[in-house]
């Protein structure tokens, strides 16, 4: 698949956020996915999140965006854009998506066992330090 561009969304609850377990992918996921050619970030964050949860986003706010491996394929990268939003309703699995559930997360993921690629290591830890979770 080589590099990718995608848009995360990372609702936080409770200094929680919220994550995604993927078809054929050992390892927590954020919200979003990969930005098509015709849209901005945020059109690629409201359409991935209405596909992957079956619900709205709003208040998107740019937080940053990192460049590294992917975790499916290490030799290749992700720039992964980084914004917070709110979520407008429940998350629900969408059986047409390869998503089949959502993780609250918080600082002690590896404590609790979870599997990050490393990207949403790093991404996790400056949400630590900036005390969001």
């Amino acid at each position: 698949m080589g590099n990718i561009v995608k848009v995360a969304v990372l609702p936080i609850k409770n200094k929680k956020i919220l994550l995604c377990r993927k078809k054929g992918i050992d390892f927590l996921i954020e919200l979003g996915g990969k930005l098509e050619s015709s849209e901005t970030d945020e059109e690629c964050a409201i359409r991935e999140t209405l596909e992957e949860a079956r619900c709205s986003v709003g208040n998107l706010e740019y937080f940053i965006t990192l460049i590294g491996p992917r975790g499916d394929e290490p030799d290749s990268k992700i720039e992964l854009r980084c914004y917070f939003g709110t979520l407008e309703g429940e998350p629900k699995v969408n059986r047409k998506d390869k998503v089949y559930d959502f993780v609250y997360a918080d600082r002690n993921w590896k404590q609790e066992g979870h599997l990050l690629p490393p990207i949403l290591q790093e991404l996790i830890g400056l949400l630590v330090g900036k005390n969001y979770l």
